[in-house]
Order: C-alpha cells, then sequence, then structure tokens
C-alpha cells in the first residue's frame, strides 16, 4: 500500500491537500495555489490562475451535484476511502443480504454506532458517509478487514437508512481465488478472507453473507446486473453500499413500485 505508507509520511493537512488536489484555493486575495514536492522533503506552493470545473444538473425541484450526492464523515475519511480501493485484478464481492442491525447481540448496530473515526475492533480502517441523494437518506461504513501489507484487500460494506432495522452485507475482496468459478460461492474461493469477515461481523452474520453467489463480472457500479460503464470505478463497493441497491432488487421482484424517471431535466457546468 504505497498510498498508504505516503498518507502516514507527511503532515495530516498537506497529506490531504495532496491526495484530494494539488490545486488550493485560499480564497479572498490570496489566489490559487498548486503544490510542488521539494527534493529532500517539504511542499513548495506556486501561485496558479487556473480555474477547475464542476458539473451541475436538475433533478426533481433543485440543483445537485452531478452524480451521486455523496457525504464523507471527513476529509480523512475521503482520503481513506480512496486508499483503501482494491485493485480490480481479481476483485469479487458478495450480493448484498440483509440482517436485522439488534439481532445476534446488535453487532451490527454496534458497528454503525462505533465512532466514525476510528476502526472497530478487528478492522485496519474505517470509511463512513451518507448518500444524500436517497429519500430518506442511507448511510454506509466501510470496514477494511485486512492490514495495509497484506497480499490482497478484503472489506465488509455495510448500508443503513434510517426507516429500516435492516442492514445491508456486502463483501468485497481481491484474494486471488484458489478454485474455478464454477465453485460459484466466496467462501469456497477466497478462503483467507473467511475469517477475516467473521471476526468483524461475528459467525452467523458473516455465514448469511458468504454464502452468497460471488459476482465479479462487468459490473462496475456494483448493482448486480453486469452492465458496467468500463471506467474502471467500482462506486458502490468501496464509496458506500446504497440501502436503496436492495430495494431496487425487492421492486423487481413485484415489492415495490417502478420509478417514475431519473428527473434529469437540465444540465449546466459553472467554474470555480
Amino acid at each position: 500500500m504505497s498510498a498508504g505508507r505516503a498518507y502516514l509520511a507527511d503532515a495530516r493537512v498537506v497529506a490531504l491537500w495532496k491526495m484530494m488536489c494539488r490545486h488550493v484555493n485560499f480564497g479572498g486575495n490570496y489566489s490559487r495555489f498548486e503544490l510542488f514536492d521539494q527534493p529532500g522533503g517539504g511542499v513548495r506552493a506556486s501561485e496558479t490562475g487556473r480555474a477547475s470545473r464542476s458539473r451541475i444538473e436538475r433533478q426533481g425541484g433543485s440543483w445537485t451535484a452531478s452524480g451521486d450526492a455523496l457525504t464523507y464523515a471527513s476529509a480523512s475519511a475521503f482520503i481513506m476511502s480512496i486508499i483503501m480501493r482494491p485493485p480490480l485484478a481479481n476483485l469479487g464481492w458478495t450480493p448484498g443480504v440483509y440482517a436485522d442491525r439488534n439481532a445476534h447481540g446488535g453487532v451490527l448496530d454496534g458497528l454503525l454506532t462505533h465512532s466514525p473515526h476510528q476502526p472497530p475492533g478487528g478492522c485496519t480502517a474505517v470509511v463512513a458517509g451518507r448518500w444524500d441523494d436517497g429519500d430518506p437518506p442511507s448511510e454506509f461504513r466501510f470496514l477494511l478487514l485486512t492490514s495495509f501489507d497484506m497480499p490482497f484487500a478484503a472489506c465488509t460494506i455495510l448500508g443503513s437508512s434510517v426507516d429500516t432495522n435492516n442492514v445491508l452485507v456486502r463483501v468485497v475482496t481481491n484474494e486471488p481465488p484458489v478454485v474455478a468459478a464454477s465453485a460459484a460461492l466466496l467462501k469456497d474461493r477466497r478462503p483467507a478472507t473467511v475469517p477475516l469477515v467473521g471476526g468483524a461481523l461475528g459467525s452467523p452474520i458473516a455465514d448469511m453473507a458468504l454464502s452468497q453467489p460471488e459476482e465479479e463480472e462487468d459490473d462496475e457500479d456494483m448493482d448486480g446486473n453486469g452492465n458496467g460503464n468500463g471506467d474502471g470505478q467500482h462506486q458502490q463497493e468501496v464509496d458506500g453500499v446504497r440501502v436503496e441497491d436492495g430495494q431496487e432488487d425487492k421492486k423487481n421482484e413485484g415489492e415495490g413500485e417502478e420509478g417514475e424517471g431519473d428527473g434529469h431535466e437540465e444540465v449546466a457546468e459553472v467554474d470555480r
């Protein structure tokens, strides 16, 4: 994890700047600066007039940032989500399964109410955040189960909403599979991941999640339909899991109503 070591090597605020964007707008009359590493250590800020551009769009009755409206618990959480994003090679995951947050001793409730800035027991790091474009918004926790020096990365992702006690649970790993894809269960193909999941979630919930057929097709948006857009971005397995993902599955089974469109009416670009 060279990115993780780079993060730890710099002063905290400088590391955040450099990993989010090397262009910093100090506001007022201070203009924009670009950060450069100096030989032997240190950072130099050079003034630049180059502007950045954001894209916004009309959605429903208001304007919103293009794509998903996502709020992280902190800037550090955003940075950690980038550091912990697993490489595409050997990547596999389980479909989301639901479990009551209060069942099995309330283990899921404990994970979801744990400090969003400190990893719970059995985890190396945590990323917490909220999907704001749902009604109601849904929260997620991304729990890294492997250490930064392990040869693969594995995580558990939890998605929850205030209007239900059900928690969506998903496991993602890039542990090299030990058997062919014909052995469809993740617990059979990725045996080193299994005890890591059990250590964080407990055996009952871990068994439920790991006994699902593994998915590893071109499904970059992690919605289970195999229709990844080819840009290499795994938006939902790392940045969080929408509770709506599972609800959509239920709608497809006739337990809900079809949506009325995506609500995208107008698009505008703004310079900042």
